[in-house]
């Protein structure tokens, strides 16, 4: 992950963190590099949308639910799993 957005470029994760009640929220977030006029990586836009309900449907299909380990922690999830 990080060597993609060293390199500029946009990238799209799932992850799990914590609620401040102790609750798994996963979230699909997107990093979208911005540039300047000359073409210059400036920062990035970040963009995350809750899947909650999403991934424990499809988890239910599955297997059971991952824990949540630590606040503010952020687990990668294989897309489709």
């Amino acid at each position: 992950m990080g060597d993609k957005l060293d390199r500029g470029l946009s990238i799209k994760v799932e992850a799990l963190i914590c609620g401040h009640k102790g609750q798994n929220i996963w979230l699909d977030v997107e990093y979208q590099p911005t540039h300047d006029e000359h073409h210059k990586l400036t920062g990035f836009l970040i963009l995350a949308l809750d899947i909650t309900e999403r991934v424990n449907q499809r988890q239910k299909m599955t297997a059971g639910s991952m824990p949540c380990h630590r606040r503010g922690r952020a687990v990668k999830h294989p897309r489709g799993a």
